[in-house]
């Protein structure tokens, strides 16, 4: 298998991960508390046997491979592409250079061309079709990048739950600043709603399905772009 497509894998097993614990935290299939135990909890070995876990041990991992998901994703199409791929954890900057090749445009030119030598070709032919829609993919894409760029699920849950750090003195000197954000975890991510555990499912599929899409495109052109078409 390409180099390439085991970045795939890896972006696949974050999105895997982060859909699995919305619906573990939407269905509540494998939790337990101390409340479903009328004795002390049993020893196993020498420890204590621990609930299985709490909301905000789940949101915190779901919540980071969403975002990191959507990084190494990134990254996979620029190497479908063969662009090198700094050392950028900004998925922002990172998606920019796949926005220029889509908006270069000739994509679809590209596949037209390869058809006509190629009509056999199962995968150019639903590529084909599936061009038309590259550009609401690309804008699905970079709308998930910023919103979790910019973690707005916790807006309106912050509160007084935070402490702001100027250790370098940079509030007020420039537009931009190193301000540290340390935030009250648990109090936050407590007011996390099961209409915000919805939409975070909603939000993996959907990031998945665009990204997946877009993939399968840029796959297809990179292949028949190195044949020279």
């Amino acid at each position: 298998m390409s180099k390439k497509y085991k970045w795939l894998d890896f972006s696949h097993s974050y999105f895997s991960f982060a859909q699995l614990g919305c619906e573990e935290l939407i269905e509540h299939k494998y939790t337990w508390s101390w409340s479903d135990i009328s004795k002390d909890p049993p020893i196993l070995g020498s420890q204590k046997k621990f609930p299985t876990y709490t909301k905000e041990h789940l949101l915190i991992p779901v919540l980071y491979n969403i975002k990191h998901g959507i990084e190494i994703y990134t990254k996979t199409l620029m190497k479908i592409l063969d662009i090198d791929s700094p050392k950028e954890h900004d998925s922002k900057k990172l998606f920019n250079q796949i926005k220029i090749v889509i908006s270069k445009g000739g994509i679809k030119s590209l596949f037209e061309r390869a058809y006509k030598d190629n009509s056999a070709d199962s995968n150019l032919e639903l590529a084909l079709k599936e061009v038309n829609d590259i550009l609401s993919h690309r804008v699905a894409v970079e709308h998930f990048i910023m919103k979790y760029q910019r973690l707005e699920i916790l807006k309106g849950k912050l509160d007084e739950n935070y402490v702001i750090d100027d250790d370098q003195n940079t509030a007020f000197r420039y537009p931009e600043n190193r301000l540290k954000l340390v935030l009250d975890y648990n109090a936050i991510l407590s007011r996390i709603t099961d209409d915000d555990l919805e939409e975070l499912l909603n939000d993996v599929k959907s990031i998945w399905s665009n990204f997946n899409s877009l993939g399968f495109i840029l796959a297809i052109y990179s292949e028949y772009k190195a044949k020279g078409y």
